[in-house]
């Protein structure tokens, strides 16, 4: 039996407002114990933040093809900032961000 997991990268962790916002690209993979994808996991996820950033699209995606991602952005607020990322029948990954206004 190949058990499941929540697999995300991130494009950046640091997020720096200068003129407008910034914003961080969120790859998210259903993974087996070895890091396979696991293509027919269409289960959906749950997307969640706290702090000085917001999700681009919607707050619930499905994995097509084992994968999927979003985005998200700064609010104009400097601070610590989290993602989390949940399913019925899953671990939760949280990724962590820290938002930086320009000159701070």
């Amino acid at each position: 039996v190949t058990s499941a997991s929540l697999a995300a990268d991130v494009s950046c962790n640091t997020l720096v407002e200068r003129n407008g916002y910034d914003m961080a690209a969120v790859r998210i993979r259903v993974v087996s114990q070895d890091d396979a994808v696991l293509p027919f996991y269409q289960e959906p996820l749950k997307l969640r933040v706290e702090g000085p950033i917001e999700i681009v699209g919607p707050d619930c995606v499905t994995p097509r093809g084992g994968m999927c991602g979003t985005y998200v952005k700064t609010t104009g607020e400097a601070g610590e900032a989290a993602l989390h990322i949940e399913s019925a029948d899953l671990e939760p990954v949280v990724i962590r961000f820290m938002v930086k206004k320009d000159g701070n």
